[in-house]
C-alpha cells in the first residue's frame, strides 16, 4: 500500500480517536438523562427569575406603538387574540420541575 495512503488512514484513526476522547471529556454526566440536553441544566434555568414581560410592560413608555401593534393582526396571529395576557403560565412547569 502507498505511504501517502498508509498516513492518510493513520491521520483518519488518530481524528476519530481524538474525537471520541473529547466527547467523552467534555460531555456532561447527566446529558441524555431526559433527552438531547443536559437534564442538571433544568432545574438550574427554572430557578433563575422569570425575564420574559408581557406586551402590557411596554406600554407606558411606547404607547403609540403597542396600540398600533393591538390593531393589527400580528396580536391575532402570535397570541390567538386581542389581549395582552398570555394563555400559558410557567407556574405547572416549575412545579414539574420541582417534583422531580
Amino acid at each position: 500500500m502507498p505511504k501517502h495512503i498508509v498516513r492518510l488512514i493513520v491521520l483518519i484513526l488518530a481524528f476519530g480517536t481524538v474525537a471520541l476522547i473529547a466527547k467523552w471529556y467534555f460531555t456532561a454526566e447527566s446529558f441524555y438523562k431526559y433527552g438531547h440536553y443536559r437534564a442538571d441544566s433544568v432545574p438550574e434555568i427554572a430557578a433563575q427569575a422569570v425575564a420574559f414581560q408581557t406586551p402590557r410592560y411596554c406600554q407606558p413608555c411606547h404607547s403609540e406603538a403597542a396600540s398600533a401593534w393591538l390593531a393589527s393582526l400580528a396580536l391575532q396571529t402570535l397570541w390567538g387574540r386581542k389581549t395582552w395576557e398570555p394563555r400559558i403560565s410557567a407556574r405547572p412547569f416549575r412545579r414539574w420541575i420541582h417534583e422531580h
